[in-house]
């Protein structure tokens, strides 16, 4: 992913993008280490959107290129 939240999908190979299709988006925030040396839980979003049963939002992919609308976490 970009600083701008932008991305390129790979599915088989390098940039390749995904088969046409509807999709569930599930997103995990990785937590770290802070520099005081305390540690952020494993996913900061707490997983709020880290399951099929609570994505973050739905998506239809369909052939050739596809730009998709922002995904705006609540």
């Amino acid at each position: 992913m970009q600083a701008d939240g932008s991305f390129k999908l790979s599915t088989y190979g390098t940039e390749d993008g995904a088969p046409a299709g509807e999709y569930l988006v599930t997103v995990v925030w990785p937590g770290g280490v802070l520099p005081d040396g305390r540690e952020e839980p494993e996913d900061k979003l707490l997983g709020r959107y880290s399951t099929a049963a609570r994505p973050a939002a739905k998506v239809t992919v369909r052939e050739g290129t596809n730009d998709l609308d922002p995904i705006r976490l609540k």
